[in-house]
């Protein structure tokens, strides 16, 4: 490869092709795979000769090499095998009474091991006769007629069918704990790019447009038709509309009317949150926009953090609001930010204020508040998800108050404190507990805010708390959040 410019898109399927020698593995293999893991810090191969990547390279999270290599031991193995998902799978039907009434296990629903695969051809479903002067002659077992199980097994059901048709991908009729037939299947799609949600019913496909309000490259969202109805199958169950091109939704409002009730039926009772809205989309009216509460102020006392807004008549009424904390920036993630997680604590609404108890060792927080026409608003201004890349590595730097570090530590202090009491009545040794606290101590009475010295400091005292295992306080859910991440 000489002089060459390659363009990959993100967010698309990209396909090297060309003549036997014209460089694709070398392009692909050994200059861009070797090139991104090195970006990621991953380690890997040394790339080849090359003037580097450009664009939007920090948009990627994460690169996997597949080859043409068997993903597991054994030919029987897939990707659902591989990745663990059918562990779940087996466990299901294991759970079912007739499973436990036989004794059966989850490995008797592996075809890997034996106990309930078919042994002539070892959960193969085939077996293979050896030739002379001939290649080998692969035919169906005799024995389970190519069901890879024995009869035993597949009499064990669940939602009405047995494990056959999962392996196969077979469309069986799905039946529900009250013993009706499942017709319908739901979506909810919370992304920017194409906030909906979407119901399947018979022939028809119901699709609820959003309509979240973004500018930019996402306007056309809001452009779109509210609602849309499309026949995926005729009555004959050949494929009629699979492409989504025509819209019935006019022409068929009986169907699309009662398929929107049901749609919003099944969220209401499944408690889904709907996407807030943007203050800043072209169809805000004036009068929604001079009701939208600003926010006036922020504060925090020991471990207690709460946000002011305005509450007047003329102000539309914050519903509801919960607070978004992280445990893990940068300086205790060993990919320096990457996996930067964000959680969910609840929050009370009471006179124009908002608070809320910050979780132990949290480091930064944002309260997200709800008004009665949809709004979002945040205790921070937070930076338009088209102007900031994903995968940044910068979220709880985006936050200039946050309230950062002291609530946290101060409520991962008041922890600690429990757990000594509790482990002092137990006659168990914490000298190095009470060595982190009187640090942890004087940190939070100092004016400064250091960021290495605090973060050491909430980094040991989760340690130590953890180490007192006889306490219910090592068990906390926030200093056990990431248990392989020794910067944690």
């Amino acid at each position: 490869l000489q002089a060459v410019d390659a363009l990959f898109l993100l967010g698309a399927l990209n396909v090297v092709t060309g003549v036997s020698g014209s460089g694709k593995s070398t392009l692909v293999k050994r200059i861009l795979h070797p090139l991104l893991k090195r970006h990621l810090d991953l380690g890997g191969d040394r790339p080849g000769v090359s003037d580097g990547l450009s664009g939007d390279v920090h948009r990627i999270e994460n690169v996997e090499f597949v080859d043409q290599n068997p993903i597991g031991k054994s030919s029987r193995s897939n990707p659902a095998t591989y990745v663990k998902a059918w562990d779940d799978v087996r466990a299901c039907f294991a759970a079912q009474p007739l499973s436990r009434n036989r004794g059966y296990k989850p490995s008797v629903f592996s075809f890997d091991t034996s106990g309930g695969r078919c042994e002539t051809c070892e959960g193969e479903g085939r077996v293979s006769i050896g030739m002379q002067f001939m290649a080998d002659v692969t035919l169906t077992c005799d024995a389970c007629k190519g069901r890879r199980f024995t009869d035993a097994v597949l009499e064990v059901e669940l939602d009405g069918c047995n494990i056959l048709p999962l392996i196969n991908g077979e469309s069986n009729k799905v039946i529900q704990p009250d013993g009706k037939e499942r017709t319908t299947l739901f979506w909810f799609y919370p992304m920017e790019s194409h906030m909906a949600v979407i119901m399947r019913k018979g022939d028809w496909k119901l699709i609820n447009n959003l309509g979240v309000g973004y500018a930019g490259k996402w306007s056309q969202v809001e452009n779109k038709k509210a609602v849309e109805l499309f026949r995926i199958r005729k009555e004959d169950q050949s494929p009629d509309d699979l492409g989504e091109q025509k819209n019935l939704a006019a022409q068929f409002p009986v169907i699309r009317n009662s398929m929107l009730q049901e749609l919003n039926n099944f969220l209401k009772k499944a408690g889904v949150s709907m996407p807030y809205r943007n203050i800043n989309s072209s169809s805000v009216t004036k009068e929604e926009k001079s009701a939208y509460p600003k926010i006036l102020q922020l504060g925090s006392k020991k471990d207690r953090v709460w946000v002011t807004f305005q509450s007047e008549k003329n102000k539309a009424e914050i519903k509801e609001a919960h607070l978004l904390y992280t445990l893990n920036p940068k300086e205790f993630d060993k990919t320096r930010g990457h996996r930067e997680e964000w959680l969910q604590a609840p929050a009370k609404i009471e006179n124009g204020r908002c608070e809320s108890i910050m979780p132990p060792g949290a480091t930064h927080a944002i309260f997200c508040m709800r008004d009665t026409n949809g709004f979002l608003i945040t205790s921070e201004p937070l930076p338009d998800f088209q102007k900031v890349p994903y995968a940044t590595t910068q979220d709880s730097t985006f936050l200039k108050n946050g309230y950062a570090y002291k609530p946290g530590l101060f409520s991962l202090i008041e922890l600690a404190k429990k757990a000594q009491s509790i482990a002092e009545n137990k006659k168990v040794n914490v000298s190095a507990l009470k060595k982190s606290l009187s640090t942890a101590q004087l940190l939070y009475d100092s004016e400064k805010i250091v960021v290495k010295q605090l973060s050491n400091a909430i980094r040991s005292l989760r340690s130590e708390i953890r180490k007192l295992k006889t306490v219910p306080q090592s068990k906390h859910f926030t200093i056990n959040r990431f248990p392989s991440e020794p910067l944690f």
